[in-house]
């Protein structure tokens, strides 16, 4: 009989579960919304749900669970994330066992994004590789020398958190001008309604009304492609921001590949503000020796990376 693990993404919008065979084919998938306001006991009931809607009626032997930071991931417990409202040392893994009756283990999400992209995606061959996933948050993950990095405790590439301003705005972890309070998709979403409100009658206000939603960083993106400079001039700081702190990184850690994930890869503007400020701005040494690529694996790198946790778990595979 065939055998099947559970790899299960858990973010601040979404959960999305994918069932993985032994060669890393995804066989179904399941994906929902997160309602992450709803706490930790409906989210992790709908985690389960996901789980038990991909895995069907396969043999399923282990679920891998890709979380948002910062989390005790050899013990299980998601700590305190920044955009889970009411977690706190929460049992993650332990609870999701016990529910799915099967052995559950946990990783931090852009870590098992950045060890998916490392085996399988724009990182193959290579022995030094960060993550860097911008989103909702901005998460990261690191490989050196050729196997993940976890740090002391599990908590290892929380690169988000970076202070860049200490001036800045408040970050939900609690500091002041960090990377992610700066060039997430939260801080664009935050800069989308002070321009509406600002410029009522400007194309950011006008589309969010037209398509009857709030000023956020997607509207905040289509507005920039019709050249509104409020929306462009935004996008680009934040670009700016996201920019700096991978120059950071590369000096850092001198990888020879940094991975850019998460949603904001999507925005060119963004993108490329960043990535002209990147390399330029590091060490000439450690530029040289970077390149800097988009996610092969998409948005499903942390679900398939949480699999191939569970098979490593499971002795399944090296």
């Amino acid at each position: 009989m065939s055998e099947y693990v559970i790899g299960l993404d858990l973010g601040g919008t979404k959960i999305l579960s994918l069932c993985v065979d032994r060669e890393f084919n995804v066989v179904a998938e399941d994906l929902r919304e997160t309602e992450a306001d709803e706490g930790p006991e409906a989210v992790i009931g709908r985690m389960v749900e996901s789980a038990r809607a991909a895995a069907g009626d396969r043999n399923v032997l282990a679920i891998g669970i890709s979380t948002p930071g910062p989390a005790k991931v050899f013990e299980g417990i998601v700590t305190t994330p920044p955009n889970l409202p009411g977690w706190r040392d929460v049992p993650l893994a332990k609870l999701i066992s016990e529910r799915m009756g099967l052995p559950a283990w946990i990783e931090n999400d852009v870590n098992a994004g950045a060890l998916a992209e490392h085996r399988l995606g724009a990182g193959r061959g290579t022995k030094h590789l960060v993550m860097i996933a911008p989103g909702t948050g901005i998460g990261g993950g690191l490989v050196l020398d050729g196997k993940l990095y976890r740090g002391a405790s599990g908590g290892a590439g929380e690169v988000g958190h970076m202070q860049m301003d200490p001036r800045g705005p408040l970050c939900n972890c609690g500091r002041y001008g960090c990377l992610e309070a700066l060039a997430s998709g939260k801080a664009l979403n935050e800069l989308a309604l002070a321009i509406a409100e600002n410029e009522p009658e400007g194309l950011v206000a006008k589309i969010a009304a037209e398509e009857g939603e709030k000023p956020d960083a997607r509207i905040l993106d289509k507005a920039a492609e019709q050249g509104d400079e409020s929306a462009m001039t935004a996008i680009m700081q934040a670009g700016m921001y996201f920019g700096a702190g991978l120059t950071n990184l590369i000096d850092v850690f001198n990888p020879e590949v940094i991975v850019v994930g998460g949603s904001l890869r999507k925005s060119a503007l963004y993108y490329q503000t960043a990535l002209g400020r990147a390399i330029p701005q590091a060490f000439p040494q450690h530029g040289a020796d970077v390149r800097i690529v988009e996610a092969e694996l998409g948005d499903n790198a942390p679900a398939i990376g949480a699999a191939i946790i569970a098979w490593e778990r499971l002795g399944a595979i090296g």
